[in-house]
């Protein structure tokens, strides 16, 4: 949107603010709520015309369009309360094709993003009803310790049980089937849980996957990407063996197989019936010798 909301002025009704300004300039002194908005929009610009005095964007004096601001302005600190704003560079979004607008979020709590979660590990799930659609279980632990602890009892490893451990709000899941070039969002994936269903995955394909942790600040970063292949069907060990065959330079089509049927059916045809010719233009063989006619 290009332009701003009137009386949007609730984001400047702050905890506290810091002045740098001293008390004996036009600026200094303690800011309300409606100073602090004055400042912030005229950016400390003096000497201002009134709007009946303006002959054109380009005069001096135009405060409207900043025109008479300094290159650089100090407005001193401020703590803004929870909530979300937004705000834009009305210069920037008057000329040319400059644009810049954003927003800010101010969080309840001082927080930051949820470091990546650990132990992530996932193993393919057989689905007997459609071998052509492969399917994989995704797992993993709360951030925290990378090494699980050994259970002195069982010797087995156990996760989430050091005292660095965070319990994110949600996690999410995303695969990606070229490598890591591109990713894809599990959209059921995105819970409170530790761990997740992939379906409609391609079968005997390696698939990598990657978590991140989720809270008011925002997703975290991701997690090492944890690499298995989908169970097989019948149609990718065939395509996994016609892959093979090519490299080893053995490969026929079954284009080439059927090629290669007909030119042998054709060659025994000819060669039948070139015998068959051969065998028809041979003079008859002579009578027996008592089936010759007798003279005397």
């Amino acid at each position: 949107m290009d332009v701003p909301i009137t009386n949007q002025a609730s984001m400047f009704d702050v905890q506290w603010e810091w002045n740098p300004e001293p008390t004996t300039s036009p600026f200094g002194g303690t800011r309300d709520i409606n100073a602090l908005t004055k400042q912030f929009v005229l950016v400390k610009q003096s000497g201002c015309l009134a709007d009946g005095d303006i002959n054109g964007d380009q005069q001096r004096q135009n405060c409207q369009k900043l025109n008479a601001a300094k290159a650089t302005v100090d407005l001193g600190l401020i703590k803004f309360k929870p909530g979300n704003f937004t705000y834009m560079s009305s210069r920037n979004n008057n000329f040319s094709n400059r644009a810049q607008k954003a927003k800010l979020r101010v969080l309840e709590q001082p927080t930051a993003p949820v470091p990546a979660p650990v132990n992530v590990r996932a193993e393919p799930i057989p689905n007997p009803s459609n071998t052509d659609i492969a399917k994989m279980r995704v797992t993993w632990a709360p951030p925290g310790q990378e090494t699980g602890h050994i259970d002195t009892d069982t010797g087995r490893e156990m996760w989430g049980m050091d005292q660095n451990e965070v319990s994110p709000a949600a996690y999410s899941v995303q695969y990606t089937l070229d490598g890591g070039t591109s990713w894809t969002p599990v959209e059921n994936c995105q819970s409170s849980a530790t761990t997740c269903t992939v379906d409609y995955l391609p079968a005997g394909t390696p698939v990598g996957f990657k978590v991140h942790s989720g809270s008011e600040a925002g997703w975290g970063p991701p997690s090492e990407v944890v690499l298995a292949q989908t169970e097989d069907s019948a149609k990718s060990l065939e395509c996994r063996q016609e892959l093979l065959d090519h490299m080893r330079g053995d490969y026929l089509s079954s284009g080439a197989i059927v090629a290669i049927v007909l030119l042998v059916m054709t060659g025994t045809v000819g060669l039948a019936f070139a015998v068959f010719m051969i065998r028809r233009r041979q003079p008859p063989p002579p009578p027996p010798p008592m089936m010759k006619p007798d003279y005397a």
